[in-house]
This record gives structure tokens, sequence and C-alpha cells, in this order.
């Protein structure tokens, strides 16, 4: 089906991450993970967008039209043009692809990933979501954005007889909390990015209690105060990093793919931690080299297929690049 293979077409150019990690799941969950990302994307894309609260909610409601109907394909296409152009424009324009191949998924599968985004949509537009002034509006943005698609995806591990519907209840609240760990880091990593398009994820609170503002972060003369912020953010974040490996240690041991995925994802995040603690943080978004990926990745397909112990593995990228260790 020309729908199907556009997902996995489009993957490397919405998320290289995922394109990569993604096809190291069971087979069938490979796919819906991939579909699932690529229609959260859209969403995401919509509030990430300059527009208007008003628009965005508009642009949802068209989106989720065409899962009943086409008659708003052609105005749904043509208001998503006013987003400004990004790497995500392509997927934008080929929505109408997305909703075939969800429409060509199981009944179980499509009510699980339609009504996450749904949800995750409907919660986007929340007045905490609009403007973050505390940790926990942070922590409520980020769990329509990703938390809430590891809750997606951990039903999804039940539809493809992975775990049973008792282990998905069990593993619930730590999928969620793996997807708050990979969220907080991409605010932390994006912090330049988010800036300059006016994006503000970093607390307003906790920048104060630094004596920093949105204004001076980062700047000559503040810099020991931005990086006590970054100090705090990763404290917070560590606590998450607990959860993910509470709910990738919850999972089967076979299919291997199941625990590598998620494994190397969460490796990558914490190294990514590592690393961003430094003031070039502020000028570009700095992330981990390709090599020590590719180190994460021989390291956690070897403790996972030789059942050895993740948590010792997250410690030891938390210290050091393990390429080079």
């Amino acid at each position: 089906m020309q729908a199907s293979k556009y997902i996995w077409e489009v993957l490397p150019d919405i998320s290289r991450t995922f394109a990569y990690t993604i096809p190291k799941l069971p087979p069938g969950l490979d796919f819906d993970t991939a579909l699932t990302y690529a229609m959260y994307r859209i969403i995401d894309t919509i509030e990430d967008s300059p527009l208007a609260l008003a628009k965005k909610t508009e642009l949802m409601d068209l989106f989720f039209s065409l899962f009943e109907s086409e008659k708003n394909l052609t105005r749904f296409q043509e208001e998503v043009k006013s987003i400004p152009k990004n790497q995500y424009s392509g997927l934008l324009a080929n929505a109408f692809k997305i909703v075939e191949a969800l429409k060509s998924r199981p009944i179980d599968i499509q009510k699980t990933i339609l009504g996450g985004g749904k949800k995750m949509a409907g919660g986007f537009l929340r007045e905490e979501v609009q403007q973050i002034n505390t940790l926990e509006d942070q922590n409520i943005y980020c769990y329509y954005a990703a938390g809430l698609v590891g809750e997606v995806m951990n039903e999804l591990t039940m539809h493809h007889h992975l775990i049973t519907k008792e282990k998905s209840v069990e593993l619930k609240e730590k999928a969620k909390g793996i997807g708050l760990a990979f969220q907080k880091v991409n605010i932390l990593k994006d912090i330049k990015v988010d800036m300059d398009e006016d994006r503000f994820y970093w607390p307003k609170d906790i920048l104060e209690m630094n004596n920093v503002t949105y204004l001076t972060i980062g700047k000559d003369g503040h810099m020991e105060d931005s990086l006590s912020v970054i100090g705090d953010l990763t404290k917070d974040v560590k606590h998450y990093f607990d959860q993910g490996l509470g709910f990738i240690n919850g999972l089967p041991h076979k299919p291997a793919g199941l625990r590598i995925f998620w494994a190397i994802n969460l490796m990558m995040a914490i190294a990514t931690v590592r690393v961003i603690r430094d003031p070039a943080l502020f000028d570009d978004t700095i992330k981990i080299t390709r090599l020590e990926v590719m180190a994460i990745d021989a390291a956690v397909t070897k403790c996972v297929e030789n059942k050895e112990s993740l948590n010792q593995l997250a410690h030891a990228v938390a210290k050091s690049d393990i390429s080079v260790s």
C-alpha cells in the first residue's frame, strides 16, 4: 500500500533518531510505532507553530475530521500552508497518507492511536501548556507531548500480544515516565532553537530562582546562573530516567527488539544530559556523537541478549562516553 510505504519513507525526514531505532522493534509494532510518531508529529507541528490559538484549534479539528471524511482535505492542505516552512512541511502536505495508513490497521490499534492523538491535541490547548510558568506546567506539557505517547506505545505492545493486559496496566505509569524523560531531554538540548522560534519550555520560576530570565539566560555575566538552571532541570529529569528503566525492566526479554528499542533511546537521552552541561548549549544544539550512538547500540544489544543489567549500563553512560571508555 502506498500510504504504508510513505510512513517508512518519511520517517528519516522527521526523526533520524527514530528512523534508526524503530526498525529494531518486533515486526508489526515497528510500523504502528512509526505511524504513531508521524501522526503525532503533525499534531505537535501545529502546536509548535506561531499561529494563534484559535487557528491551531481550527487546524487540529480539520486534521481529525479527515479520519471521518475526505471532504475537508483540500481545505486542510491549504490552511496548513499558513505554518512557516520547516522540516515537517512535507509531512503536513501528505497528512492524508497518514490517515489512509491508520485506516488500514486493525480497529483496536486505530482506536488507541487516534484516541491518543485527540487527547494530545486537547491537552496542547490547555492554558498551562500555552505558557509554562512552573515545573508542574512543564510536566503537563511533557505529558501531552510524550508521556501520553509512552502510554499509547504500552497499549500497542499489548495489542501485538507482547505483554498481557495486566502487565500493560502495571507498566502504564512507568511508560508515561519514560515518555516524559525523552521530552524533558529534548527541551533541555533544544533551548537555542526553541528560543529563536519564540518557544519557551523552561519553567519561568526556575529561571527566576536562579536570577535569570529568557532575556538574560546564556548571556555574558549570567552564565553561572544559567548553568545552575541546567543543573536544576537535569536533576528533575533523572527521576524519569529511573521510571524509564523500571518500564524497560518490566518488559519481556523476548523478542529482544522490544527492550533494545526502548533502551537505546533511553541511554541516548542519559548521554545527552551528560554532554549538555556546557555553555555552548546556548549557542547551538549539542548532541552525542555518532560513535557514541553506535557504542550504546552495541552495549544495549549485548545487555538485552545476555540478560545483563541495564541499570549498570545507564550508570556507565551517565558517567562517561562509553565509546572511548
